[in-house]
């Protein structure tokens, strides 16, 4: 993993402890992402191919956002950030139902600006937390343990930030979008 790369994630894993997550009303919770990766363990290419396509009907506008980032990974990494992106986008269908509103490039132009001035500051040594900087700790948790702890020396410092700059922003469109419109289904409530 990147120097870079690896302080940020050091600084992701510091900032994601119970409290914080206990902290955020509208955070998934632990069970219910480990629930979902338990079960994509269990899929067969068929049933990844059929789900990769509905989250790809339902939010062309986030994978290709996605998919653009990964482009020049390596193919191993490249796999496993897309394979990172569809159990993602299942969390939050299963916290929240599948019929979910399109993200729209404008949420995402702003969420990547908003991000990329929330990555800027953490690598100056800011590490002050405003509102909203993060939302889904768990599912950061996820993205970091999944896809940045793959990193290797073949992927660039640009390379490496720019995927934690896609996905931090793919979580928080996803949030915003879900949360707005929904409120969380009986398993959220059941875990508080």
């Amino acid at each position: 993993m990147l120097p870079v790369i690896k302080w940020i994630y050091g600084a992701l894993h510091q900032t994601i402890d119970e409290a914080l997550i206990a902290s955020l009303e509208r955070a998934i919770p632990r069970e219910l992402v480990q629930e979902v990766i338990n079960k994509v363990d269990e899929w067969s290419s068929e049933e990844f191919k059929r789900v990769a396509q509905d989250a790809i009907r339902r939010q062309p506008i986030l994978l290709a956002f996605i998919a653009s980032a990964i482009a020049s990974l390596p193919e191993d990494l490249r796999d496993q950030a897309f394979l990172s992106a569809i159990v993602m986008i299942r969390i939050f269908d299963k916290h929240y139902g599948p019929n979910q509103a399109q993200i729209e490039q404008s949420n995402i132009d702003h969420f990547i600006n908003r991000n990329s001035r929330f990555i800027l500051d953490m690598m100056k040594g800011n590490l002050k937390r405003n509102s909203g900087d993060v939302v889904q700790p768990v599912i950061l948790q996820f993205v970091a343990d999944t896809v940045l702890e793959s990193l290797t020396d073949d992927v660039s410092k640009a390379e490496g930030l720019e995927l934690l700059l896609t996905f931090k922003t793919a979580v928080d469109v996803l949030d915003h979008a879900c949360s707005a419109n929904n409120k969380p289904g009986q398993y959220a409530f059941a875990a508080r």
